[in-house]
Parts: C-alpha cells; sequence; structure tokens
C-alpha cells in the first residue's frame, strides 16, 4: 500500500477534489478557518481560502464554503457563524475536534486530498441499503483477526450519511456524513448488538465542544498514551466486545491495555460500546497515524468507538482492511 502523497502525480488537484462535495467537479467554493497557517496552506496549493478576520461586520458570506474551525469556542461563536455564514452551502470539517498542533494543519490537506467524495457518496447509499436489508446482521472480518458479529435489532439507529453531492444553501453537512455510515447502539430501543474481536492498526480520538475545559485534557492525555503505544512498537491492537462491553483491548505484546486507555474517556458508560461505524472510503495509500485525523477514523474498512465525547474522550479503533457482509 503506497504512503499518503505517494500518487500526487496522477490525483486531481484538492480543489477538484472539494469541489466534487458540491457536485463539482469545477463547483465553485472557499475555504474559511480561523488558522492563518492553515488559510495559507489551501492559498499555496491554489484553494481559495480566507481567515474569519477577513469578514466585515454583518457580511453574509453565500455560495459554497468549506468550514474548518480550529480554535476552542468562544462566547458569541454561535452568533458569528449565524450572521455570516448562515445561508451558506457548507461543508464543516470540524478540526478543533480532533489533532490542532502543526503536524495536523499540514496533514489535513493531504488526507482531503485522498478522498473522491462522489465515490463516497455512492458508497454511503450501498451501505445503508446492505444494513436495511440484512436478514439477521453483519459480520466484519479481516486477515489480521477481525471476527465482530452485529446482530440488528428491530430498531436500528443510523447516523444519517450524505447520499449524494450536492450541498444546499442553508445546509451544513459534516464531513464525517460522506465518510462512513454510523450505526449507534441505545439502551432505550433494540438497535444492535456486537460481539467478537476487532484488530485496530490506528486510533483516533475526538472530543466535543460541550465542556472543552475537561474534554479536551482527557482527549490530549489519551492521544499520548496511544503514541507512547505506537512509538514502542505494540500496535495493532485487539479490541475485545462482548454485548457491546469492552472486555479487553490488547497490544502487540498481548499486555492489556484497556484501562489505560478507557480510563480517558466519560465516566458515563465508560467501556461501553457508543458506535460502529463503516467506512465509504476507497483508498489505496495508507494513512499517517501519529497524527490524530478525523479522516483517518474513516480510512477504509470500519470502525468502533468508546466514550461519549463529552467529558472525556472519544475513542475510535480503526481496522482498514475489514470486510463487511450481510448474514
Amino acid at each position: 500500500m503506497m504512503g499518503i502523497g505517494s500518487d500526487v502525480a496522477t490525483r486531481p488537484s484538492l480543489r477538484e477534489v472539494l469541489s466534487k462535495a458540491f457536485g463539482g467537479p469545477d463547483a465553485p467554493f472557499t475555504v474559511w478557518s480561523d488558522s492563518q497557517p492553515l488559510v495559507t496552506t489551501f492559498q499555496s496549493l491554489g484553494v481559495p481560502a480566507q481567515h474569519f478576520s477577513d469578514l466585515r461586520t454583518t457580511e453574509e458570506v453565500s455560495g459554497n464554503i468549506v468550514l474548518i474551525p480550529v480554535s476552542v469556542p468562544q462566547h458569541g461563536e454561535s452568533s458569528f457563524f449565524r450572521e455570516h455564514f448562515d445561508n451558506a452551502a457548507a461543508l464543516v470539517v470540524p478540526l478543533r475536534s480532533f489533532g490542532t498542533e502543526p503536524a495536523a494543519l499540514a496533514y489535513l490537506p493531504r488526507a482531503l486530498a485522498e478522498i473522491d467524495f462522489r465515490q463516497a457518496a455512492d458508497n454511503a447509499q450501498t451501505v445503508v441499503d446492505m444494513v436495511a436489508r440484512a436478514p439477521a446482521g453483519l459480520r466484519l472480518t479481516s486477515d489480521s483477526g477481525t471476527d465482530l458479529v452485529v446482530e440488528l435489532g428491530d430498531d436500528v439507529q443510523l447516523m444519517t450519511p450524505k447520499g449524494t453531492t450536492s450541498i444546499l444553501p442553508g445546509e451544513w453537512v459534516s464531513i464525517a456524513q460522506f465518510l462512513e455510515v454510523g450505526i449507534v447502539p441505545q439502551a432505550s430501543v433494540n438497535s444492535f448488538t456486537l460481539s467478537g474481536t476487532m484488530c485496530a492498526d490506528g486510533v483516533s480520538i475526538a472530543h466535543h465542544i460541550i465542556d472543552p475545559d475537561v474534554a479536551i485534557p482527557m482527549s490530549t492525555a489519551a492521544w499520548r498514551d496511544v503514541s507512547s503505544i505506537r512509538q514502542t512498537g505494540r500496535f495493532p491492537l485487539l479490541v475485545e466486545i462482548h454485548d457491546n462491553s469492552c472486555v479487553g483491548i490488547r497490544d502487540a505484546s498481548g499486555r492489556d491495555v484497556a484501562e489505560r486507555l478507557l480510563q480517558h474517556t466519560d465516566p458515563t458508560l465508560r467501556g461501553q460500546l457508543i458506535e460502529l461505524a463503516l467506512s465509504t472510503l476507497d483508498l489505496r495509500s495508507a494513512p499517517d497515524w501519529s497524527v490524530n485525523s478525523q479522516i483517518n477514523e474513516a480510512w477504509g474498512g470500519a470502525h468502533v468507538a468508546f466514550g461519549m465525547g463529552i467529558r472525556g474522550a472519544h475513542i475510535d479503533f480503526v481496522g482498514t482492511d475489514i470486510r463487511v457482509e450481510a448474514w
């Protein structure tokens, strides 16, 4: 498998790639961000980009935009977004919910360039159809050791994917809606039950911005522990799940690191499966797992997640070579 960016000479430009999210390949759009280094990077790649500070008071932005907030939200941010971007057709990339260090800023354009939004939208519809038509459930397997059995209930809860490359004025679409089809277990309804083992060759860590003073330190600590495990050569991880509960996470040396990692997740529902997500991306290259990136969590295959991400980390364990079949 090639490394990210290794086939740059044969790929469409980043501008062409992002245009496809709006029906492209020539659909006009502008990247808006509060990070000047990120704006400068996009501009250097031929992508129209502007900083939030370029906005005039009461100026209303229309048309297609890629919105990439990086800083921790400040008081009045919601009003700012409504005032300036409420009527735009927005693809939102919530970088600040993952990594925002210089390496993450530099990685984002390279990772975005790997996405075929049109193919992802088509794949999302295929996955939704497979889940809807599955007689009993799903089976996830891989050559590296994944063997998960998903028993679907009578009230399956899906996170709404974006099944078309069309964003309307006033519509805000998270990039995750292109990247994955998420299935959420719900205690109040019979959604699904998952048991088995996942071989995770990578991890992404997210947090919500509801309580950043609590969630960010927890997520940072979780990423520090994940990085330490990777740097000492102890990936992949084998995540063991029984009836939607984590019963173990073993590193390549056989050591159980479940407590070490899950201690950074929210106390509420700690150790309980929060999400199963099936990727919609067909990627030839390999991700850079040293970077905490939202794009990495959908890098082929599937991922399972623990932690609500509100007062702690939301940890996605990613298997890139996983096959999914209905049964």
